[in-house]
């Protein structure tokens, strides 16, 4: 873009645009956008394009406590991105006193995906009030218009974190119990029961089941449920329990 001085600009929901130009500016229907050239020079250019609303979008920035209103400086190392065809919200080489805002905008679950790595215990992704650092979200369900959060301390810095959008599965693994005891962090499930693609069916999966052991699953659409391939119980106190 070019603007041949500055008394051109593109308006939109009250700001002049000139040296900085939108990016990724939330509008709702209705919403007027505007272009203003006043009586000097002439012969610039800009292209402002309609996007729609992605499955995560970053909505707010501070640093050090102060919030900065323009999405278009808000620095690259939070952000939206694509990884492995998922919608993901991205930091990447955070600095201290750091902490980054998006908004979740459909039912779906959160998971963390790749390596991470937070530079102390100040730095956390914070989801469904849970600060995470250590352990990291993994297949969390979350609603609609849910935020996400991440926040840097005043130490050290250069971590990493790729949190993302997954969309519900048709069985989703919702409970794990051992010896009667209820595991809520599903972070924290053993991948012994676990929901997996086999032969492009999405299936409830038991390998390797230890004793005392119960797994839950939810089926999310009205369907048939068959069993595939081979399977095994140590005994006749093992089973699988459907309507």
């Amino acid at each position: 873009h070019r603007f041949a001085n500055g008394g051109d600009y593109v308006q939109l929901l009250g700001t002049n645009y000139n040296s900085a130009v939108p990016q990724r500016v939330p509008v709702e229907a209705g919403t007027p956008l505007a272009f203003h050239s006043d009586g000097g020079h002439w012969n610039g250019f800009i292209t402002v394009c309609f996007e729609p609303q992605r499955s995560i979008e970053m909505t707010s920035y501070k640093r050090f406590g102060s919030s900065v209103a323009d999405p278009s400086s808000w620095p690259s190392r939070c952000s939206v991105a694509v990884v492995d065809d998922k919608v993901c919200a991205r930091v990447q080489g955070y600095h201290n006193g750091e902490d980054c805002g998006w908004t979740i905008n459909e039912n779906s679950y959160i998971s963390t995906v790749g390596e991470h790595r937070f530079a102390n215990g100040g730095d956390y992704v914070q989801l469904l009030g849970t600060n995470y650092n250590s352990a990291v979200p993994q297949r969390v369900p979350v609603e609609a218009g849910t935020p996400l959060a991440f926040h840097s301390d005043g130490g050290h810095w250069n971590g990493f974190i790729t949190v993302c959008f997954e969309p519900q599965r048709s069985i989703e693994m919702t409970s794990y119990k051992r010896f009667g005891s209820s595991v809520a962090d599903p972070s924290s499930w053993p991948s012994r029961c676990s929901v997996a693609v086999v032969d492009d069916k999405v299936c409830a999966r038991v390998q390797g089941y230890h004793n005392g052991e119960d797994c839950g699953w939810t089926i999310n659409e009205n369907s048939y449920i068959s069993t595939v391939g081979e399977h095994r119980f140590a005994n006749g106190g093992g089973y699988i329990q459907l309507l």
